[in-house]
Protein backbone atom coordinates (compact mmCIF):
# COMPACT_ATOMS: atom_id res chain seq x y z
CA UNK A 1 0.00 0.00 0.00
CA UNK A 2 2.87 1.92 0.54
CA UNK A 3 6.19 2.65 -1.47
CA UNK A 4 9.75 2.10 -0.12
CA UNK A 5 10.09 5.74 -0.53
CA UNK A 6 6.49 6.66 0.73
CA UNK A 7 6.81 4.59 4.34
CA UNK A 8 10.48 5.97 4.49
CA UNK A 9 9.10 9.39 4.16
CA UNK A 10 6.39 9.27 6.08
CA UNK A 11 7.44 6.70 9.12
CA UNK A 12 8.11 8.43 12.62
CA UNK A 13 10.81 6.03 13.22
CA UNK A 14 14.10 6.25 11.19
CA UNK A 15 17.04 3.65 10.77
CA UNK A 16 19.84 4.51 13.30
CA UNK A 17 17.33 6.64 15.88
CA UNK A 18 16.37 6.13 19.19
CA UNK A 19 13.37 3.93 19.30
CA UNK A 20 10.54 5.49 20.37
CA UNK A 21 6.80 3.80 21.49
CA UNK A 22 5.15 6.93 20.16
CA UNK A 23 7.22 6.90 17.23
CA UNK A 24 6.03 3.00 16.70
CA UNK A 25 2.54 3.85 17.32
CA UNK A 26 2.65 6.58 14.94
CA UNK A 27 4.27 4.52 12.04
CA UNK A 28 2.12 2.02 12.54
CA UNK A 29 -1.19 4.43 11.97
CA UNK A 30 0.46 5.31 9.29
CA UNK A 31 1.02 2.36 7.39
CA UNK A 32 -2.84 1.89 8.96
CA UNK A 33 -4.18 4.79 7.05
CA UNK A 34 -2.41 3.60 3.64
CA UNK A 35 -4.51 0.55 4.32
CA UNK A 36 -8.11 2.98 5.03
CA UNK A 37 -7.19 4.66 1.53
CA UNK A 38 -7.82 1.21 -0.36
CA UNK A 39 -10.47 -0.03 1.48
CA UNK A 40 -8.94 -1.90 4.46
CA UNK A 41 -11.18 -0.20 7.02
CA UNK A 42 -9.79 -2.96 9.27
CA UNK A 43 -6.03 -3.19 8.91
CA UNK A 44 -4.15 -3.62 11.83
CA UNK A 45 -0.29 -3.44 11.70
CA UNK A 46 1.44 -4.75 14.07
CA UNK A 47 5.59 -4.97 14.77
CA UNK A 48 6.98 -6.83 17.44
CA UNK A 49 10.23 -5.64 18.63
CA UNK A 50 13.83 -7.44 17.50
CA UNK A 51 16.20 -6.68 20.30
CA UNK A 52 19.65 -6.92 20.22
CA UNK A 53 21.06 -6.73 23.86
CA UNK A 54 25.02 -6.62 22.78
CA UNK A 55 24.19 -3.84 20.26
CA UNK A 56 22.16 -1.94 22.43
CA UNK A 57 19.98 -2.23 19.18
CA UNK A 58 15.83 -2.66 18.33
CA UNK A 59 14.04 -3.91 14.87
CA UNK A 60 10.91 -3.97 13.52
CA UNK A 61 9.53 -5.88 11.14
CA UNK A 62 6.11 -4.64 10.16
CA UNK A 63 2.73 -7.23 8.94
CA UNK A 64 -0.33 -6.18 8.08
CA UNK A 65 -3.76 -8.09 9.09
CA UNK A 66 -5.90 -6.04 6.01
CA UNK A 67 -9.17 -7.71 6.77
CA UNK A 68 -11.94 -7.41 4.11
CA UNK A 69 -11.80 -4.82 1.66
CA UNK A 70 -14.83 -1.84 1.65
CA UNK A 71 -16.62 -0.03 -1.22
CA UNK A 72 -18.58 3.01 -0.89
CA UNK A 73 -22.16 2.38 -1.44
CA UNK A 74 -24.27 5.42 -0.29
CA UNK A 75 -24.10 9.14 1.47
CA UNK A 76 -26.92 10.60 2.19
CA UNK A 77 -26.91 14.63 2.90
CA UNK A 78 -28.79 16.06 5.85
CA UNK A 79 -29.30 19.71 7.37
CA UNK A 80 -29.04 21.31 3.84
CA UNK A 81 -31.72 22.63 1.64
CA UNK A 82 -31.96 20.84 -1.85
CA UNK A 83 -29.80 22.96 -3.97
CA UNK A 84 -26.88 22.71 -1.45
CA UNK A 85 -27.24 19.01 -1.19
CA UNK A 86 -27.16 18.92 -4.91
CA UNK A 87 -24.37 21.20 -5.03
CA UNK A 88 -22.14 19.39 -2.90
CA UNK A 89 -23.33 15.85 -4.06
CA UNK A 90 -21.99 17.13 -7.81
CA UNK A 91 -18.60 17.69 -6.81
CA UNK A 92 -18.60 14.34 -4.63
CA UNK A 93 -16.23 12.26 -7.08
CA UNK A 94 -16.47 8.60 -4.68
CA UNK A 95 -18.80 6.75 -6.91
CA UNK A 96 -21.23 3.50 -5.82
CA UNK A 97 -19.10 0.19 -5.90
CA UNK A 98 -15.69 1.73 -5.80
CA UNK A 99 -13.05 1.00 -3.22
CA UNK A 100 -13.95 2.91 0.00
CA UNK A 101 -11.14 5.40 0.48
CA UNK A 102 -11.62 5.96 4.41
CA UNK A 103 -9.60 9.60 3.89
CA UNK A 104 -11.69 11.15 1.25
CA UNK A 105 -14.61 12.66 3.30
CA UNK A 106 -12.44 14.17 5.50
CA UNK A 107 -10.98 16.13 2.31
CA UNK A 108 -13.91 16.38 0.83
CA UNK A 109 -15.39 18.80 3.47
CA UNK A 110 -11.47 20.15 3.56
CA UNK A 111 -11.63 21.20 -0.60
CA UNK A 112 -15.41 22.24 -0.33
CA UNK A 113 -15.60 24.29 2.78
CA UNK A 114 -16.22 27.39 1.05
CA UNK A 115 -19.46 25.61 0.14
CA UNK A 116 -20.73 25.04 3.71
CA UNK A 117 -23.25 27.71 4.35
CA UNK A 118 -21.84 30.17 6.97
CA UNK A 119 -22.20 28.86 10.47
CA UNK A 120 -22.76 25.50 9.56
CA UNK A 121 -20.31 22.33 11.04
CA UNK A 122 -20.25 18.89 9.02
CA UNK A 123 -20.14 15.92 11.20
CA UNK A 124 -19.89 12.60 9.43
CA UNK A 125 -21.03 9.00 10.63
CA UNK A 126 -19.74 5.44 8.72
CA UNK A 127 -21.49 2.92 8.50
CA UNK A 128 -19.03 -0.27 7.90
CA UNK A 129 -21.68 -3.10 7.08
CA UNK A 130 -19.90 -6.48 7.26
CA UNK A 131 -22.25 -8.68 5.56
CA UNK A 132 -21.12 -7.33 2.32
CA UNK A 133 -18.51 -5.05 2.75
CA UNK A 134 -20.11 -1.93 1.88
CA UNK A 135 -20.22 2.15 3.53
CA UNK A 136 -22.74 3.88 3.88
CA UNK A 137 -22.58 7.59 4.91
CA UNK A 138 -23.96 10.28 6.60
CA UNK A 139 -22.47 13.84 6.14
CA UNK A 140 -24.93 15.97 8.42
CA UNK A 141 -24.71 19.42 8.93
CA UNK A 142 -25.52 21.23 12.17
CA UNK A 143 -25.08 24.66 13.30
CA UNK A 144 -21.88 25.77 15.26
CA UNK A 145 -22.54 26.24 18.85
Amino acid sequence: MLSPADFAKDADLKQGAIASARGLRNTLLGVEIAYSRQGYLQAKATAPPQMDRTAHTVGYSISVDPGPQYHFKTIRWSGLTESQIQNLQSRWKMSPGSVYDATYPLKFVQQNSTQVPSGMKPGLEVRANPTDNTVDLVMAFNLRN
